[in-house]
């Protein structure tokens, strides 16, 4: 797990997937409504909204130690991690981690997030998948093309989903074994709530 909570970590310092993504600053209503809207997110866990009250009581009963300054963190029966902002209860990112799996498992867990987002926006190194969203929903691949060219994309939520060894492997039946996570959060919102919180 210590490489899951270094990317937690990375993302909280406001280090992004892909240095073509660019956002302005201000933990607003706006931001947090439009983010909410896209209703993205894992196992009822939205990205920008509340817990409500049978979540909150479900968290306290299974916290994850050492959560970012602001934070709790707990974990669900499908060691699923969701990051929560400690005095609104408001979902910042949740992510899972799952090691040592096989191509199935792989093909299971591409299936279940293209289920829930669609096609994917861009691939990179054959080993990372992004699902990016917008104000106006998900971003497309040429979309997400040209913004590589500008430096900057209307890009409110991005679903990230990594692969130890080359995704293309698994389509082959080349794979034996790989470590896999995804990770599902709101730059716009995590860069806000640091300069919020002070960090």
């Amino acid at each position: 797990m210590k490489k899951i909570a270094v990317i937690i970590s990375f993302l909280f310092a406001g280090v992004l997937f892909n240095a073509v993504l660019g956002f302005g600053a201000g933990l607003t209503d706006g931001l947090v409504q439009s983010v909410a809207n896209l209703k993205i997110g894992y196992h009822g866990y939205v990205i920008g909204t509340v817990l409500n009250d049978e979540q909150v009581k479900f968290a306290q009963k299974n916290l994850v130690d050492d959560p970012y300054q602001g934070t709790y963190k707990f974990r669900d029966e499908t060691n699923t991690h969701v990051v929560v902002a400690k005095d609104s209860n408001m979902v910042l990112a949740v992510y899972r981690e799952t090691n040592g799996v096989d191509a199935a498992a792989v093909k299971e867990v591409l299936a279940e997030l293209m289920g829930s987002y669609g096609d994917p926006t861009a691939m990179a190194h054959d080993k990372i998948i992004y699902w990016v969203y917008g104000s106006s929903g998900k971003v497309g691949e040429e979309e997400f093309t040209r913004a590589k060219e500008t430096g900057k994309i209307d890009a409110l939520v991005t679903v990230k989903l990594n692969s130890s060894q080359a995704l293309e492997a698994v389509a082959k039946g080349e794979m034996e074994v790989t470590d896999i996570y995804f990770l599902i959060s709101s730059q716009p919102i995590l860069q806000e709530f640091i300069a919020e919180t002070g960090e």
